[in-house]
């Protein structure tokens, strides 16, 4: 059970923190295909919005998510957000997600797999 939303603009930030929890086992798509949509959608936040995303990552997401939307944050050069997710993680947990190198260049920094 999660938590209802604490504005109804929560929604398609809480729906696109659930696409990332699910990374993997989205149909009919490779986690690569995937993660270019989610790298578009967080392009398209205003700093606001992208502010507002970590807040609901930190509360809601699962390391996982939290791992994989720091790595995009620092890719575009949002580093305050990005170090706010990476403090909440262990250094020492690696996620297997099935992302390439091609798609998230950064992801060995993040223990991402």
């Amino acid at each position: 059970m999660r938590p209802a939303p604490e504005q109804a603009s929560d929604v398609p930030l809480l729906q696109w923190l659930e696409v990332l929890r699910d990374l993997r086992r989205i149909p009919d798509a490779r986690p690569d295909e995937v993660l270019a949509r989610v790298q578009r959608f967080v392009k398209g936040l205003s700093p606001d919005q992208r502010r507002r995303l970590v807040e609901l990552a930190l509360r809601q997401a699962p390391p996982r998510a939290r791992a994989v939307l720091g790595a995009v944050l620092e890719q575009q050069a949002d580093k305050k957000g990005a170090a706010r997710l990476r403090a909440t993680l262990n250094p020492l947990t690696t996620y297997r997600l099935g992302l390439s190198a091609a798609a998230l260049p950064n992801c060995a920094a993040w223990n991402i797999q």
